[in-house]
């Protein structure tokens, strides 16, 4: 069971490393007025706080 329990701890950490990185690049985006292209990376990523933890316990 530890072996499953920080095996999905590193996974929790990439997902936050990925949707960190998303959000950077989306933020960009809009800072250079690419709109379309921050909407379409904003699209897949939690929109609250309620989103963010609903996708930890899957």
């Amino acid at each position: 069971m530890k072996g499953k329990n920080r095996c999905n701890k590193q996974l929790d950490f990439f997902r936050v490393r990925i949707e960190q990185e998303q959000y950077r690049k989306a933020i960009l985006c809009m800072e250079e007025e690419q709109y379309d292209k921050a909407i379409i990376l904003f699209e897949g990523l939690p929109r609250d706080y309620e989103d963010a933890r609903n996708n930890f316990r899957e």
